[in-house]
Parts: C-alpha cells; sequence; structure tokens
C-alpha cells in the first residue's frame, strides 16, 4: 500500500490495557440470534465468563431473599432485598418479572441502584453479578418514558454474565421512548468514577437500548475502560449503544442490531473500538452517529466496524454531527469507518456524512452555510457493493477550518461533490 504521511491515524489498535480484535464473518453467523445458556467467549474480548465469586456473594433464590424466577411472580423487591446485602449476587437460570415500569416509577424510573462503594473504600469497590443458565429480566413499561433497569455506579470492577437478557413487553417503536434500558454505567462528581466493566454477552429483546453510559462531563469522573463481548439487538431496538458525554476507552466485539434507529450512537466520548452489523436499520440521521454537543466535551479516536445489510430504507450509514453554539465550538476527531454495505441500500442515500448544527444547539436545522465547529483526520474505508447511493461523504454547510479526509477502498472522489471537496484536504489512499 502506498500512502502518504496520515498523521493521527498511524495510531495502534490498541487503548488502555485491551487491544481491540475484530470479530470474523464465520463467528458473526455462529452467533445465530439466540443465546444458549452460557454462550463461549467471543475471541479476543480478554473477558472470563467464570471469575471467582467473592465470599459474601449470596443466591437471590435462597432465603430469605425468595426470588422465584418463574416469569409470573413479580421479583422485584425480592432482588432488592438480596442486593441491600450484598453487591455480589447469584441469578440462577429463570425468568426474573420486575412488573409494571413508567414515568411514575420511583427514582427516575432506576429499578436499580447499585453502587460499588468505592468513594467509601479507598477506590476499592467491586460489583460482581453472576448469571447461571439463561437469565431473564422482563418488564413493561406502561406509558412514553425510558425506566432503567439496571444502573451501576462507584465501583472499580464490574462483572455482569456469563450471558443475560432483558425484555421489555410494553416496549412501543412506533412511539417515542416508549420502552427500557437494560444497563446504565453511571459516574459523576457524587457518585465517582466507574471503571474496569465486564458485561461478555447481552441479548436486548424490544427494548429503547441495551447499553447506556453516561453522567457527568468531568473528566476526572468518567465510567472507563468498559469491555462488552456481544450485544444481540436482532429482536427491534431502538439503540443498541448509546455513550452520552460519558463513557470513555469502551470496546465491543460484536453489536448486531435488526431495525435499529441507531445502532451505535456516541458523543463526548473517546478511546471506542466497536464492530457492528446492522440489519434493515431504519431511516435516520445515521445509524452510526458519532457527535459533539456544545453543552458536553468533543470526541475522538473512535473506530467502527460497520456491516450494513438491507439498507435500502436508510437515509445516512455512518453519520458525524457536530452540535454548537456561540459560546462553545463542538469538535469531532480521529473517527474511522470501515463499511461493508452489500447491494440492498442505501437507494439514494448517502454512505457517510457530517450534518452541522451551528447555533440552535438541539440538533432540529441542518446548517447550510458557515460553520466553526469542526470535523478532522476522519478516515473512510472498505467494501460499498452499491450503486444506488448518491454520495459516499457528504455535508451541507462550509467548516471554517478544513478539516483531513483520508478515503480508501472503495470509497472514491467520484461519490464526493465538487461543492464538499473544497472544504477538505483530501489523501487517496491507494491498495497495491
Amino acid at each position: 500500500m502506498s500512502v502518504k504521511s496520515l498523521g493521527p491515524f498511524e495510531l495502534p489498535l490498541r487503548f488502555g490495557r485491551r487491544t481491540w480484535v475484530g470479530l470474523s464473518m464465520s463467528l458473526l453467523f455462529a452467533c445465530g440470534t439466540g443465546a444458549s445458556d452460557n454462550p463461549p467467549a467471543p475471541p479476543g474480548s480478554g473477558l472470563s465468563y467464570n471469575p471467582p465469586a467473592p465470599p459474601d456473594t449470596i443466591n437471590v433464590k435462597s432465603g430469605p431473599y425468595n426470588a422465584k424466577g418463574d416469569g409470573v411472580t413479580n421479583d422485584l423487591e425480592a432482588i432488592k432485598a438480596a442486593l441491600a446485602v450484598s453487591k455480589n449476587v447469584i441469578f440462577p437460570e429463570g425468568t426474573y418479572y420486575l412488573g409494571d415500569v413508567g414515568s411514575a416509577t420511583p427514582n427516575y424510573g432506576i429499578l436499580f441502584v447499585v453502587d460499588g462503594g468505592a468513594q467509601q473504600h479507598g477506590g476499592e469497590g467491586a460489583i460482581y453479578f453472576q448469571t447461571v443458565g439463561k437469565v431473564r429480566f422482563v418488564v413493561n413499561t406502561v406509558d412514553p418514558s425510558v425506566p432503567t433497569i439496571f444502573r451501576f455506579l462507584n465501583a472499580s470492577s464490574v462483572y455482569f454474565g456469563p450471558h443475560v437478557e432483558f425484555e421489555d413487553t410494553g416496549y412501543d417503536p412506533n412511539i417515542t421512548w416508549k420502552g427500557a434500558a437494560g444497563i446504565n454505567l453511571f459516574a459523576d462528581v457524587n457518585a465517582g468514577p466507574l471503571t474496569n466493566v465486564s458485561l461478555p454477552s447481552i441479548k436486548a429483546r424490544s427494548m429503547v437500548q441495551a447499553v447506556v453510559l453516561n453522567g457527568g462531563t468531568q473528566e476526572k469522573t468518567r465510567v472507563s475502560h468498559v469491555n462488552i463481548g456481544v450485544i444481540d439487538c436482532t429482536e427491534v431496538c431502538f439503540y443498541g449503544v448509546n455513550a452520552q458525554n460519558n463513557g470513555d476507552d469502551v470496546n465491543v466485539d460484536l453489536l448486531k442490531t435488526y431495525q435499529a434507529v441507531r445502532s451505535y450512537f456516541v458523543y463526548g466520548v473517546t478511546g471506542h473500538r466497536a464492530n457492528v452489523f446492522s440489519t434493515a436499520m431504519r431511516t435516520a440521521t445515521g445509524d452510526i452517529d458519532i457527535a459533539s454537543f456544545y453543552y458536553g466535551l468533543d470526541t475522538s479516536d473512535i473506530k467502527i466496524k460497520y456491516t450494513a445489510r438491507e439498507a435500502a430504507h436508510a437515509g445516512t450509514l455512518c453519520s458525524i454531527q457536530t452540535v454548537g453554539k456561540a459560546e462553545r465550538i463542538s469538535k469531532v476527531s480521529n473517527v474511522e469507518f470501515d463499511v461493508d454495505v452489500d447491494g440492498s441500500g442505501p437507494i439514494g442515500g448517502i454512505i457517510c456524512d457530517w450534518k452541522d448544527y451551528p447555533t440552535d444547539g438541539l440538533a432540529v436545522t441542518q446548517n447550510t452555510g458557515a460553520s466553526a465547529n469542526q470535523a478532522t483526520d476522519i478516515r473512510l474505508k472498505g467494501h460499498i457493493d452499491n450503486t444506488n447511493a448518491y454520495y459516499h461523504f457528504y455535508t451541507l454547510h462550509q467548516p471554517a477550518v478544513f478539516g483531513k479526509l483520508y478515503i480508501e477502498g472503495d470509497f472514491d472522489l467520484e461519490h464526493i461533490p465538487l461543492a464538499v471537496r473544497q472544504y477538505w484536504n483530501i489523501t487517496r489512499v491507494w491498495d497495491p
């Protein structure tokens, strides 16, 4: 391969203490859409599926807690009672029904707040949730709201596995924000940081999102070093993974989605590596959406391996968004999209773009004029077996600062309009 100097993209595929290893297609199809009782660890994840249980680990089905896990009995209070005694618990095989949830649910709709106690114990605080066999948590959202099943915070390590499933029988994809989130990783100045999180295998069925990372925007109180094996959202979820100004050094070996609006939506974070296989995504501003908002942090060092299938009705597959206001410039940098798009779409759509919202702060009216917001060091690569897409890369606005854009593989200048190219410093990376 011959290439001009690529500057910031000459980076090893390593961050934190883990190395990102993309999964082969054979593994992807071997995973299927379901999950066995104890599925094997994803290659390269470095996740142990049977870490030793701490000495104070308790069984939620044992007395005096007596959770049933029969899919009928409401086990909410039984599990709460167990968690009040220990943050290290075993969930034997079963379906744990947690009842109706919604806007009237106490504690902002969060069913279980699991505090590892790190701030109270010199920075050390572990959370250990072991599942045995097929373990599923079921809720029923009754009104437009996004309840959360588990929120983890204030811990130096979290383990939840080897496999867990979530289902919301009240989820309605036709009603905006009516459905639950499975796992919330949270950090702020009050709760302290949350680090070293291992989630080997998750299945989310009919949920707003499987995993959400959020909290404050302070640099010292972060969710960080999150290692996720497989997330299966192939039974209709709105989001797969969502990181909201919090959640750094995140590795996702494989995220599978079906009819998602946004499979992977992150902003105000750094150090993400994700492998996403998305099928029949719904029309949205971007199935993969990498953004920066004026009220949060800049976004950088994001590498996405993205496979799109049955994308005929998608508008944009991979998108960068900057949402600014006069008082703060938003910036996205060091982003790589490595795509594999089949011939089914997007019809008349866009493979990758940069959407800018310079003044409203709401991501409502897309900018068609000048903007101080920035996107730079963007790399587009991969295979595009599609002649229906109008553009490989597109923008509507005119950035004041010209960004660096690197294209290789099937991305070409012919599918980038001249009106766009004049605002970028573009380098074509040639294959041998």
